[in-house]
């Protein structure tokens, strides 16, 4: 029994010995061919059972690579409970007769954010809230927390509503709310 190639665009319409063609094998019964005649193939080795093909190699890959992520240390999230104050520093103008309810604004972390003894996440990094209502006839502005940017990551975070009496506030503006769900957060390598 010997290897050939099947007929290719190469070929002289005979069968010649293997090179870069795929390999067939000489018809016996229970010995398949080939389905693929354009996939290069080596022929098996001897005493060897199955013949893997890259798709398998692949699957084997990721596997390993799966099972080994797996294996790390799990990453778990520290919260800080209701009622924690987030201290912010505002880092735009905020007028009671040219902002609207909904509108966003920025902030910053005024003091680092930790629990557990862990740092969660450092002074300055950037806060994100709403003003929920604005009065200008009373001169007063509502506003709430909707997230903090954590190592590139936005974690939605829910603050009580504050409540300022003020016809403006402008940047570097100091306030405290208090967190009205618990919010999770990944601790912080230590630098």
């Amino acid at each position: 029994m010997g290897i050939y190639c099947r007929r290719g665009p190469k070929s002289n319409g005979g069968a010649i010995p293997c090179s870069s063609y795929t390999p067939s094998i000489d018809p016996v019964p229970g010995i398949l061919v080939n389905p693929r005649p354009w996939k290069k193939i080596r022929p098996p080795t001897p005493g060897t059972r199955f013949a893997f093909d890259s798709g398998v190699s692949r699957l084997a890959v990721t596997l390993c690579v799966l099972g080994a992520l797996s294996c790390r240390e799990p990453r778990t999230d520290v919260t800080l409970p209701v009622g924690t104050e987030i201290k912010i520093r505002l880092e735009q103008d905020l007028r009671a007769d040219a902002n609207l309810a909904g509108e966003r604004f920025e902030a910053t972390l005024a003091a680092p954010l930790s629990a557990e003894g862990k740092l969660l996440a450092r002074a300055g990094a950037p806060v994100w809230g709403e003003l929920t209502e604005v009065d200008e006839g009373r001169a007063r502005l509502t506003m709430t927390l909707r997230s903090v940017e954590v190592n590139g990551r936005s974690h939605v975070l829910e603050a009580a509503p504050l409540i300022v009496e003020a016809a403006g506030i402008g940047p570097g503006a100091l306030f405290r709310l208090p967190l009205a769900k618990p919010l999770e957060l990944p601790p912080q390598p230590v630098e």
